[in-house]
């Protein structure tokens, strides 16, 4: 089942990458993904490798980023490998040219509790939204003014590519923290889960997690999950909501000086 699962959320990802760029590019293992309204979104600017061959080496693949996403006039380089074992053995190579890695673990509902914090979960706009985002993105993220506007306004590209809905937890009346639910009418991912930081610790991501769950089971789906970065803190939260890991996936970053 687990196998099924993990080729099951990679494809709907796959399916939403492949609408949500204005240009493609082939290269010698896979796939460049380009967005060039949006060039500091890494997320809709990257190169996928989509060959296991034998002969796939971490310096080629990031001499072939420097060429295309360089050539972009892109400030930085990222590849996504979605095969679990070249990740692993690409991992040495990247770590020696001074590349960051990230392991993605993708997990499935299982049984998430029955109890639900007292937060009240709602549906917002982009628009509505836009402030809250543009906070975290500065004074947060410590993007600039420019990046954190552009960082904002690309989400109307998922908008575009896959239903979403943005779910958003309230305190007081007030935007507390947020995340985006993604569905096809039978599969469904929640991204992008966020607290502003005067509200955290209050169970706000709990709240919308929870409130995405009742969602799509109301709604028939089948199948949902969540991508957890597999060596940092967030995972265990996940766990107690009753989500268990079903495979990793790895991105390489690197920010061009």
């Amino acid at each position: 089942m687990t196998e099924a699962e993990i080729r099951r959320a990679v494809d709907f990802v796959h399916a939403m990458e492949e609408r949500s760029y204005t240009r493609t590019e082939p290269w010698r293992w896979g796939r460049a993904f380009l967005h060039e309204d949006f060039p500091v979104k890494w997320a809709l600017n990257f190169l996928r490798v989509e060959s296991d061959e034998p002969d796939v080496d971490a310096a080629t693949i990031a001499e072939e980023a420097h060429r295309i996403q360089g050539g972009a006039g892109l400030r930085h380089r990222k590849i996504r490998v979605d095969d679990q074992a070249l990740g692993e053995r690409l991992v040495p190579g990247f770590r020696e040219l001074g590349w960051m890695q990230e392991r993605l673990l993708f997990m499935a509902l299982r049984n998430p509790p029955a109890e639900r914090p007292a937060i009240e979960v709602v549906e917002m706009t982009r628009e509505e939204l836009f402030q809250a985002r543009m906070e975290v993105e500065m004074n947060e993220q410590h993007n600039s003014a420019e990046d954190a506007r552009m960082l904002t306004e690309s989400r109307v590209v998922t908008e575009h590519a896959t239903n979403l809905r943005n779910l958003v937890g309230l305190i007081d009346g007030e935007t507390a923290g947020w995340g985006e639910l993604y569905s096809d009418g039978r599969t469904a991912q929640i991204e992008d889960i966020g607290t502003l930081e005067r509200f955290r610790n209050r169970g706000v991501a709990r709240a919308v997690i929870l409130g995405a769950v009742d969602l799509i089971r109301a709604e028939g789906h089948d199948f949902f999950f969540l991508i957890a970065d597999a060596d940092d803190w967030p995972k265990a939260l996940y766990e107690k909501l009753g989500f268990e890991p079903i495979g990793e996936t790895y991105e390489f970053l690197l920010r061009s000086k």
